[in-house]
């Protein structure tokens, strides 16, 4: 019995082709790879995948899979294997409203399960009308919220930002806004996009939570192109089964914004530190952030005895700003510190550089510098909640909220002493620096009357370093 009759005892006669030159077997979508696979076979279901892949093995014959508009660059070259067509297995099974989650065949079209997914709500547009942006001028960051409508908390196993203008998007960061009184880990920042970045992806088991009635809340930066433009920017999620989910998946951050980098200077470092680094929790990818005059990032993990680097980026682009993804993700637990050390080129010699006669320091705007660093970190499912069940002894309690305590008041003193300008007690919203207004200012504000005074900077800090209940992650 030859190989056709095999496959056509699994699938049925009709559902096997051979003798394949060129067209949509024989060829990527492209149509510059022309080939000639030796059997083409259209299974219905699993089980059939499964059989036609143990008659491969016994005949030692490779297997292509192809479904869609597969073969990006030659990735379906199918030349002297069998050609799986999964074209037959393009079921949405089901798409579960309540919980979000859709069920799909192997075979389904990513745009078909789009379309599907639209007509659920698992796709949200930052507004429903796109935002117009001017032909010239600087355009502050522009913020929209929406609400998900999630009765549940869900979690998240896939995030994709999609710019409706990518011309004039410098970028765009979906944060999670949970209800007044609710916390959540690390920067609350649920996806993003900036140029050049491919969205995460994540290990089997993990995932983000996001709790019952969390809003989302967009944060647009956009760049004038010299005429008139549009945007209507979305976000795509894919959500797990929770029964499914092993480890819970956030990011914390590193910002270093005091800095100012001389006129003509070709390689000037900035270095910082990671916040909220967890003890029990391992590290899945690293996003440095510089604008035009970024040149190298490199990123360290100190143990007591060593430096260990984790990332080394020798010429960064801002055009081509990565999310480094660990095949190994590095084991946090007997980490000290990570830190990070980015260097600038404000000379002649980086042909980006909008201005190398300019002093530089922080600021928004794409001619201005940032110093951040985004980390995506694991725990295991249920370990915050855990942590808030802990029971310590009565001396064990005093002295732990002592130290706390003495720990808060020093963060308030130093907070107010760098952002306070006015001398006042209170750091106003439009005196605290954008990153501050983009990553904590809510939180901090704990009674939302548009100031941060002694006494919240204290209560925050203080839930912060206790029990478990972190708005900005615990270093355990």
């Amino acid at each position: 019995m030859d190989l056709i009759d095999k496959l056509g005892q699994i699938t049925g006669p009709s559902h096997v082709f051979s003798e394949i030159k060129g067209g949509k077997y024989g060829s990527d979508w492209t149509g510059v790879y022309q080939f000639s696979p030796l059997a083409v076979v259209r299974p219905a279901n699993t089980s059939e995948v499964s059989e036609i892949l143990k008659l491969a093995n016994r005949e030692k014959l490779s297997v292509v899979p192809m479904s869609g508009n597969t073969g990006l660059a030659g990735g379906t070259y199918a030349e002297g294997s069998i050609v799986l067509s999964l074209e037959r297995m393009n079921r949405i099974r089901e798409i579960r409203n309540s919980s979000r989650i859709a069920v799909v065949e192997a075979g389904v079209v990513l745009s078909s399960l789009h379309a599907a997914v639209d007509d659920h709500d698992l796709i949200f547009p930052m507004t429903a009308e796109p935002y117009r942006v001017p032909s010239e001028g600087v355009v502050e960051y522009q913020y929209f919220v929406v609400d998900p409508g999630f009765t549940e908390d869900v979690w998240v196993k896939g995030v994709a930002v999609d710019p409706g203008n990518r011309s004039v998007v410098h970028h765009a960061i979906v944060f999670l806004r949970p209800p007044d009184g609710s916390s959540f880990n690390g920067f609350g920042l649920l996806g993003g996009y900036v140029p050049g970045q491919k969205s995460l992806q994540l290990p089997t088991g993990y995932a983000q939570r996001i709790s019952a009635g969390t809003l989302l809340a967009f944060q647009m930066h956009y760049t004038p192109t010299g005429q008139p433009e549009e945007d209507l920017t979305r976000i795509g999620l894919i959500l797990a089964d929770p029964d499914e989910v092993t480890h819970e998946v956030y990011t914390i951050g590193g910002i270093e914004q005091d800095f100012e980098i001389p006129p003509g200077a070709s390689e000037y470092t900035v270095t910082g530190q990671m916040r909220g680094v967890p003890k029990d929790g391992s590290l899945l990818a690293i996003n440095p952030h510089m604008h035009l005059r970024g040149r190298a990032v490199r990123l360290f993990a100190d143990r007591e005895q060593e430096s260990e680097t984790l990332l080394s980026v020798p010429h960064y682009d801002f055009n081509w700003q990565h999310n480094y993804a660990f095949a190994n993700p590095p084991d946090l637990s007997e980490v000290e510190q990570v830190r990070f050390e980015m260097t600038y080129d404000n000379s002649t010699g980086n042909p980006f550089n909008p201005d190398p006669t300019e002093y530089v320091t922080w600021g928004d705007q794409t001619w201005e510098e940032m110093a951040v660093v985004f980390a995506t970190v694991a725990r295991p499912k249920g370990a915050r909640d855990a942590e808030a069940a802990e029971e310590t002894s009565v001396a064990e309690t005093a002295a732990r909220e002592a130290a706390r305590t003495a720990q808060a008041e020093s963060f308030a003193e130093d907070y107010l002493a760098k952002l306070d300008r006015d001398g006042d007690g209170a750091v106003s919203r439009d005196e605290a620096p954008e990153a501050v207004r983009m990553f904590s200012f809510r939180q901090l504000d704990i009674d939302s009357d548009g100031f941060v005074r002694r006494d919240e900077l204290v209560r925050h800090r203080i839930e912060g370093l206790g029990r478990g209940s972190s708005r900005s992650g615990r270093n355990r």
